[in-house]
Parts: structure tokens; sequence; C-alpha cells
């Protein structure tokens, strides 16, 4: 296992194990004076957890891990109140202040969290590209509310190359298993162990393909080669200026050239792992460019199916209608990787960055 798979192994560990456990251990260990005290503690461990549940990696560990949590602490709280409640005294000692500052910690990651799951404006409506399966939102919202729900606009690497604003929106989907997990066991280094590798890609909407690019190599699953940009990937024009980004997708295995006219359910290509990406997901975003300039476009909230994405949402799509080929299966025949005259590539620059596109 290299350097960079096993410091995210242990960024996952910290937070996904270690980090409810002390919460739990606090809750149940911390001498508190007082009733008032022994309230701050709780709202400590409840504000941090709720922090978790809305902005931690489940997709690795498993979404129903939070939920395994949540009860533990409740469990935790009532146990101590119970076995020994707290008197009901205006005394405020040193672990009601270390509480009150763990609180105004947890409220800074919560708050804007909360933000993060409403957008201003106009959105765009649109369908979900994917089809069959349990979906989970692996970063999504509002990012210039929360960098910990929607990393995209925030990142230091896209804020460099100017196109951070474009993907205040941006989402990035992985499919899961029965308890919430996108892969059998962390971390696997091959594609074909992520559940959403190889599954059909579907046009969100009506329009016109203003980009199609077809011949990224696809990377190994958190390897250290990881060409910046959103590797093969879709562009659908849509509506007046409106671009719509389907990325990372397999190599290939995009069936669309640019020009062509396109409606909403139409097969485009397969979930792959190309571009700066660690594993196989899909990434989404829509934009307003009237120069045509759509990385450096105005960014437009998107709503699927009605709803707004944020992340750690779970989203279950129907059964696909068969248009396509089978999972895991080249798409035949493949198109060739063009843009059409006057539409911009996607911006370039090293490999360097800890997190996916």
């Amino acid at each position: 296992m290299g350097m960079r798979r096993t410091a995210i192994l242990l960024v996952i560990c910290a937070t996904s194990l270690v980090a409810p456990t002390l919460l739990c251990l606090a809750v149940l260990l911390t001498q508190v004076r007082s009733g008032v005290e022994f309230l701050v503690l709780i709202a400590a461990a409840e504000a941090w957890m709720a922090a978790l549940w809305l902005a931690n990696w489940w997709e690795f560990t498993g979404l129903s891990l939070r939920w395994v949590w949540f009860v533990a602490l409740s469990a935790v709280v009532a146990g101590r109140w119970l076995a020994a409640p707290a008197p009901w005294r205006r005394e405020f000692g040193a672990s009601g202040i270390a509480s009150t500052v763990v609180l105004a910690l947890a409220l800074a990651v919560l708050v804007p969290a909360l933000r993060a799951r409403r957008h201003p404006g106009r959105p765009l409506e649109l369908r979900l590209p994917l089809q069959g399966g349990r979906f989970l939102v692996a970063d999504g919202g509002d990012g210039a509310a929360s960098f910990f729900v929607n990393y995209h606009y925030g990142f230091p690497g896209h804020r460099a190359k100017g196109v951070s604003a474009s993907m205040r929106y941006a989402t990035d989907i992985v499919e899961i298993g029965r308890f919430g997990c996108e892969a059998p066991w962390l971390l696997p280094p091959r594609n074909e162990d992520y559940r959403i590798w190889g599954r059909p890609v579907h046009a969100p909407c009506d329009g016109v393909v203003a980009q199609a690019v077809n011949d990224v190599v696809d990377n190994t699953a958190f390897g250290s080669h990881r060409p910046y940009g959103v590797g093969n990937h879709v562009v659908i024009r849509t509506g007046a200026d409106v671009y719509v980004v389907l990325g990372h997708l397999r190599q290939g295995s995009v069936r669309v050239r640019p020009g062509e006219a396109l409606r909403a359910g139409e097969v485009l290509g397969e979930v792959g792992n190309s571009g700066w990406t660690e594993r196989p997901h899909i990434h989404l975003q829509a934009m307003c460019a009237p120069d045509g300039n759509y990385w450096r476009g105005d960014p437009v909230p998107m709503r699927f199916d009605g709803r707004f994405l944020v992340k750690n949402q779970a989203l279950k799509a129907g059964a696909a209608s068969g248009a396509g080929p089978p999972r895991g299966a080249a798409a035949t025949p493949p198109r060739p990787a063009a843009a059409s005259p006057g539409t911009p590539s996607p911006p370039h620059l090293d490999s360097s960055g800890s997190r996916p596109g």
C-alpha cells in the first residue's frame, strides 16, 4: 500500500471510527459539576456527531455506520444521565469551559454545512444521469457556503486555474450497496471493485453536444497518476447558453460527438476513473456562459428529479430502459475524441492535490 493510500485510509479511520468513539467516551467519562455543564457537554458531542453525519466520507466505511454511531451516542447520553444525574447548580468550571469551546468549533462546521443544503437563484431541472441502482452524493451542495460538503469551489488547485467559481454547485456521485459502501472493502486499487464502474451514463437533459472527449486513460484507483481535468467527458449545451458537464467517463465508452442533438435519457458513455479523480465516480456541473467559455462561466444550481443534491444524500434510481451496452463492456462503436470549433478545452495543471474531481 502506497503512502498516499495509507494517508487517506488513516483520515477515513480517524473521521469514521476514532472521532465518534471519542465523542462517546467524552460523554461517558468527563466529570461535570452541574446539570448546565452536562447539557453543554451533550450539546458539543451531538453537534460534532451532526457535523460528521453531514460532512464525513461515509461512502468508504458505509452510510449505515453513521446510524450506529448516532444510536451509540444517544445510548451513552441516556445511560450517563440515568446512572448519575448531575445536580442543577450554576457551577461552571473547567469542563464546562472546554465543552463550550468544543461546541463552538462544532457549530463552525455544522452551521455552514446546513446552509449549503440550499441554493440561491433558479435551478436547472435535470434528470439523474444514472439508472437502476442506489447512489450517494460524495460531494455536493453550495460550495460557497461550506468547503466540507462541497470542496470544488474552495479548492486551491481549481482557484489557481480560475475555474472554481463555475464549480460552486459541482456534484460527485458514487454507487453504494446495501450498507452504503461504494466498494466491498476500503480503497481497493482495481476500478472494477467499485460498484459504479462501467455504469451507463444517460443524458440528463435535451441539448446539443458541445464537446466530447474519449481517449483519456483511466487511472488506477487511489494511484499517484491523476492528470488534471475531468478526463473523458461530455458537455451538453441546453437552453440559452447553459452547459452541463458529465466527467470522469470510461476510456473508449463515449458514444456521442460534437454537434449531435441529444434527448434526455440517451446513453452518453460509462462511468470511469479518468482525469483528476481518485476512484470511479461521475462529476456533474452546470454553467451559464454566453461567450461559450463555460469553464469560467457562472455556476448554475442543479436539481435532479426535483432534488438539490447535497453531500451524503442517498438516491435510489429506477431501472434502466435497456438502452446501451452491458455494464463493463466497451460501448460500440466508440466515437472519436473531438471538440467543436471554438469550444474551450478544460484547463490543465500538474496532478498534485489531495481530493478527487
